[in-house]
């Protein structure tokens, strides 16, 4: 689960950066429609979730399969279990996540102009 919610915050920043970096270079494949609404669609979704203070729905599935597991708090059981949850969870106040994260679905609105979406012909 854990590499599953890595997995979405990779695509979320990295599909922004190859957005702006694919604008720049002439890449194509940034500028299709169904890669671009899914992208905002993923980056709008946790952006809604913060603001109305909902728990990401990722976080409640890892959080009840440790439960059934028998862990009692955030005790991971491998390296790759701790360095994917230190990428992840940081200890910031609920404000700074709905800052940052309606910034960033602003921010990749706006490559939405800055790097218009072009249908295939």
């Amino acid at each position: 689960m854990l590499v599953l919610h890595f997995g979405y915050i990779a695509f979320t920043i990295g599909g922004a950066a190859a957005i702006a970096i694919g604008g720049l270079l002439g890449w194509r494949w940034v500028r299709q429609p169904i890669f671009r609404f899914i992208h905002f669609g993923a980056v709008a979704f946790v952006a809604v979730e913060a603001m109305l203070g909902v728990l990401c729905p990722l976080t409640k599935w890892e959080y009840a399969l440790r439960r059934r597991a028998g862990h009692t708090g955030t005790e991971e059981t491998s390296l790759v279990v701790r360095i994917v949850h230190q990428l992840i969870f940081y200890d910031f106040p609920d404000w700074a996540f709905i800052v940052l994260y309606i910034g960033f679905a602003a921010l990749v609105m706006a490559l939405f102009f800055i790097v218009p979406v072009r249908r295939s012909r």
